[in-house]
């Protein structure tokens, strides 16, 4: 839209496309659509999921299981003991106070709050980076961690986090990304600034 805005100064900012059935013209909503197609023995289409899909969610899936899979296919539920479940750890902000105590006593990282707001320590954003996903992103400290999530906005605790991916990472200013290859934080670093460990 803006021809002559260097890609440099653009964050992304949030959008998405809402499933809508009916058209603007018309107006109001439409009933979740589930289907199933002949040439597509094995899909079911969950179509026009708008609000409140969110809140529906868990119901929809119930159904879809209960419901809709058994006329596709059979359904051979694996037996508890051999799912692998991997358990988040608990939020440092919402544990009781001995709880946080021996944390820090056992790991200093849980000691160091990384974001004000949210109360998110530098132990909650090392295991973040460390899960077997991968984070390459600030968003996707953010999403599991609720880092620059508070009222701040990230002004607190966007350069910790930045500090803390160049001292694990040694990331350069140029590495660092919003939410994919398409959204760079920094265009470079001002001169006679120093990396983060340098001498």
């Amino acid at each position: 839209m803006w021809t002559g805005l260097s890609e440099d100064l653009v964050i992304g900012a949030y959008a998405g496309s809402r499933a809508k059935l009916v058209p603007p013209e018309v107006g109001g909503f439409s009933d979740f659509v589930f289907r199933r197609r002949g040439d597509q023995p094995g899909a079911v289409h969950l179509l026009g999921i708008e609000s409140p899909g969110l809140t529906a969610a868990a119901a929809i899936a119930r159904h879809v299981v209960d419901k809709i899979l058994p006329l596709v296919m059979l359904l051979q539920p694996k037996a508890l003991e051999a799912i692998a479940l991997r358990r988040w750890p608990d939020r440092f902000a919402d544990l009781p106070e001995e709880d946080k105590a021996r944390r820090v006593r056992e790991d200093a990282d849980h000691g160091e709050i990384v974001c004000r707001c949210e109360g998110v320590t530098k132990a909650e954003i090392l295991h973040a980076m460390a899960n077997p996903l991968g984070v390459t992103t600030l968003s996707g400290i953010k999403l599991r961690t609720r880092a620059t999530m508070g009222r701040c906005g990230g002004g607190y605790c966007l350069p910790r986090m930045v500090e803390i991916l160049q001292r694990e990472r040694g990331w350069g200013p140029k590495e660092f990304l919003l939410r994919g290859p398409a959204s760079p934080v920094f265009a470079g670093r001002l001169l006679g600034e120093r990396h983060v460990g340098s001498a």
